[in-house]
């Protein structure tokens, strides 16, 4: 065998080689792996370059998640109201509870905008006297602690 002939059947073997690399390396590529990243700090992640899905599950459930409440920081006491509107303080038939400062809440969904601003929302109060009881507050007076 002449030395032309052995440097073809070396090249035409490498190129089978080569392509059989190549589409062993995308099969490999295109396969899901799952990646689990663990960070310190609050909702620290970091994603750099993706070319499939990413959940990101902040486990707000832990113990150490934020609970909604209302923070009257002038009185100390919040007054929650049958209906979204300032109007209705006066009237102690609209009163549904006067809350202290620091009572969890939790949010039923419902707002009143004011020029396409949600400054009322509606509340469920739930612990304390009014635990149960439903009705409407500021949206300046809730805060997560």
């Amino acid at each position: 065998m002449s030395i032309t002939k052995k440097i073809s059947v070396a090249g035409s073997f490498a190129t089978i080689l080569g392509v059989a690399i190549a589409t062993y390396s995308a099969f490999v590529a295109s396969s899901e792996q799952e990646i689990n990243q663990v960070m310190n700090g609050d909702k620290n992640t970091v994603v750099g370059e993706n070319s499939g899905h990413i959940s990101i599950n902040y486990n707000e459930n832990s113990s150490n998640s934020k609970n909604l409440v209302l923070r009257n920081s002038t009185t100390g006491v919040s007054l929650v109201l049958s209906e979204p509107d300032i109007t209705v303080v006066t009237d102690k038939t609209k009163h549904v509870c006067a809350v202290i400062s620091g009572t969890p809440v939790s949010l039923t969904g419902k707002v009143s905008d004011i020029n396409a601003s949600p400054r009322w929302k509606e509340i469920s109060i739930l612990k304390g006297e009014c635990a149960g009881k439903t009705g409407w507050v500021s949206a300046s007076v809730l805060s997560f602690e």
